[in-house]
């Protein structure tokens, strides 16, 4: 799957920029980790491997280098969630 990156030209689908904007919307546009405005992608919180949907509240915004550098993503999102009064 692509990431979906602000401005990137790749992304073509319309449900997914449907799904993927009010996401960006809500998080301010910015990473929920770091707070880094560009090279944004949106996360699922609960993996779609592991029946993790594409709702709004299973998803979050991050930049590429906090969704790809931490190995604890998954613990990451589930304290997010926590301290946001659970998206």
């Amino acid at each position: 799957m692509r990431p979906f990156l602000l401005g990137a030209p790749s992304v073509k689908s319309p449900t997914r920029r449907d799904r993927h904007n009010p996401v960006l919307h809500r998080d301010s546009w910015k990473c929920q980790s770091c707070g880094k405005r560009s090279n944004l992608e949106v996360h699922h919180k609960e993996f779609r491997s592991r029946s993790g949907r594409d709702s709004e509240g299973n998803l979050i915004t991050l930049c590429t280098a906090c969704h790809a550098g931490s190995p604890f993503t998954e613990i990451f999102c589930a304290a997010i969630t926590y301290l946001h009064g659970k998206l």
